[in-house]
């Protein structure tokens, strides 16, 4: 049986989401949402928003949601990882391909 791949999410992109997070005033369960740009279905935005039904949500190590994503997307992108690189600005959040066997 093959093991279904899924959304990743590393523990340093979860850090640097609950840093971002932190920096806003926003209600309490408001996460960060990836959703598909409607100006150019090809492209990803993020935006604060709360988890709707049917949502893949992500927690912080304090069990706190940093994400949310909706499964259908989840699901197209489970062979990518949500990660992070160091820039001269600071961290960044990216999408990378995950590692094969990972």
């Amino acid at each position: 049986m093959r093991r279904k791949h899924m959304f990743c999410v590393t523990d340093k992109a979860k850090e640097v989401l609950t840093k971002s997070l932190g920096e806003t005033e926003r209600d309490p369960g408001t996460a960060v949402r990836i959703q598909t740009s409607a100006a150019d279905p090809q492209r990803l935005e993020c935006m604060l928003d709360q988890e709707q039904a049917g949502d893949m949500v992500v927690k912080n190590s304090d069990r706190l949601k940093v994400l949310v994503i909706n499964s259908e997307l989840a699901e197209n992108l489970s062979t990518m990882v949500l990660d992070v690189h160091d820039t001269p600005d600071g961290d960044q959040l990216v999408l990378r391909a995950a590692r094969p066997g990972a």
